[in-house]
């Protein structure tokens, strides 16, 4: 059985000043809790405009092995960036199939990350927002682009040689959310 205290509650009422401080601590507290917070990679200059470069990469497996990408630029994930309108997803398929030759289809997402780059090529900064997929193929279907040699490496030597920190991150976290049976 509940009983009422014998006197009244007495509740305070905050000053306006302290009710707004405490509305928006309240605000900002909630806002924080959907706040995901998206690894970064490369290095961020001073004074320097980025611009925004989505982009969708694939880590191909086959038999215990990730499809890697050499150019003269170094050694990538198969991917790069969307053309207007097109799903990540699909930029994945398509780059991959455009750099190595492979024909593949996503199982998965594995994770967005950002990378901070410079390009001579292009004279600009971008802020390469990359999501990554798990995939395995389905075919292949002729030689990838000319300077791109396809290449199949453990998953701790394409972390070790990949070039971008992103792309390193994606092939340990996709390695550590599998289950290997």
């Amino acid at each position: 059985e509940l009983r009422r205290a014998p006197y009244p509650r007495v509740r305070s009422r905050p000053n306006d000043r302290h009710h707004r401080l405490r509305n928006n601590l309240r605000h900002l507290v909630e806002s924080a809790a959907n706040i995901c917070l998206m690894p970064q990679f490369g290095t961020i200059q001073d004074g320097v405009e980025y611009v925004l470069r989505p982009g969708g990469y694939a880590v191909v497996v086959d038999q215990g092995l990730v499809a890697i990408v050499k150019t003269p630029k170094g050694y990538f994930l198969p991917g790069g960036g969307a053309e207007s309108g097109e799903a990540l997803a699909d930029t994945a398929i398509r780059e991959t199939r455009e750099e190595t030759g492979l024909n593949i289809t996503i199982t998965n997402e594995v994770g967005t990350a950002d990378e901070f780059v410079s390009s001579a090529k292009y004279e600009g900064h971008f802020q390469k927002v990359c999501t990554f997929f798990s995939a395995r193929i389905i075919s292949e279907s002729y030689e990838g682009e000319a300077d791109h040699k396809l290449v199949w490496t453990s998953p701790d030597k394409a972390i070790d040689i990949l070039t971008h920190g992103s792309q390193k991150w994606a092939v340990a976290k996709h390695f550590s959310s599998t289950v290997h049976v």
